[in-house]
């Protein structure tokens, strides 16, 4: 099986250097790698090291919406890779700002403020110590779980970033309201998360998975050799994957 979209792309956009290429750059090496579909997932504003500039969204989309009417031949959808701020259930988009996406990703990541002092305190703390003190394993991986259950409810988010990759996750619970709610799990081909025991836990519940790069560089693009091979050892069908797919032969 060959993917033919990576729903994880960062451009320049991504401040401080953090990523490589102009949007047309990145489209023109998905266009090499034969994909029909790539999703520019540049960091949310929230990230005050790599978040883009709120103020960029209309000029991100204008771009996009010229390069679709240019190259006939890929699909070119404006995402944006969104970060949890609070337990509570928020992320770094206010409704105006989700207007100008087609899709939108959500994901844990350092390089955030947490919008209230519980919430920094759980994630900044607490997320640390529980790598040495096991016993708040169990909790912080219930309240990380919950803040994305809450996200998915609120947002509907179309992809659940590298799940795991941060911080403790139940996956099968997190899992198990993702397809109620049409979330993906991405299968990260940098992160390697899902892993193959995330993978399985996933399986049992009816959700899907999304695959992508997670590229930094327009030669990255279309890298998804992770997340296939993932698949291909644990015998996961393509009607699980949100990504369009082909057969390796056809």
């Amino acid at each position: 099986m060959r993917s033919l979209s990576d729903f994880h792309v960062h451009t320049q956009y991504s401040k401080n250097g953090h990523a490589k290429g102009s949007i047309e750059e990145v489209v023109l090496a998905a266009r090499e790698a034969g994909l029909t579909e790539v999703l520019i997932s540049d960091h949310g504003p929230g990230h005050f090291l790599f978040g883009i500039h709120r103020s960029q969204l209309p000029e991100i989309r204008r771009e996009i919406d010229r390069l679709n009417g240019v190259y006939e031949d890929i699909d070119v959808l404006m995402g944006l890779e969104s970060n949890v701020m609070s337990y509570r259930g928020s992320i770094d988009l206010e409704p105006e700002d989700l207007a100008y996406l087609d899709r939108l990703s959500v994901g844990f990541h350092y390089g955030i403020m947490p919008r209230d002092l519980w919430s920094f305190f759980l994630f900044m703390i607490l997320n640390p110590l529980s790598k040495l003190i096991p016993p708040l394993r169990a909790y912080v991986t219930r309240e990380n779980t919950n803040a994305l259950v809450r996200i998915v409810k609120r947002y509907r988010p179309t992809i659940i970033t590298h799940p795991g990759s941060k911080v403790p996750l139940d996956i099968r619970s997190l899992a198990r309201v993702c397809g109620e709610f049409g979330t993906a799990l991405e299968i990260n081909s940098s992160h390697g998360d899902l892993n193959d025991e995330g993978i399985c836990i996933a399986l049992k519940e009816d959700v899907k998975f999304s695959l992508g790069s997670d590229a930094h560089s327009p030669r990255r693009v279309g890298d998804l050799t992770y997340s296939i091979e993932a698949l291909s050892r644990l015998g996961v069908a393509p009607e699980r994957l949100i990504n369009r797919t082909k057969k390796e032969d056809q």
